[in-house]
């Protein structure tokens, strides 16, 4: 009985220390879950970015292909003599 009476300050001292390194491990990991949520919605944002990029180029490709159509046909009805 004495030498737990004798450990018990150690042991609360260790159990503090421990509850400290949780509280810090908690902290951190709240920490870096909010910089890797902030990550990934930047990587949501940038993958919707390009997909709109990418869209409205296929769109614009699209209307200067309809655009010189017309002239395309021209030339091949009409070649130079």
């Amino acid at each position: 009985m004495s030498s737990t009476f004798k450990l018990q300050p150690f042991q609360i001292k260790s159990y503090q220390s421990v509850i400290k390194v949780l509280e810090d491990t908690r902290r951190n990991l709240r920490q870096s879950l909010r910089m890797h949520a902030h990550t990934l919605s930047r990587a949501r944002e940038m993958r919707k970015r390009e997909k709109n990029i990418n869209t409205a180029l296929r769109e614009h490709h699209f209307k200067v292909q309809t655009s010189l159509l017309p002239l395309a046909l021209a030339l091949t009805l009409h070649p130079k003599p």
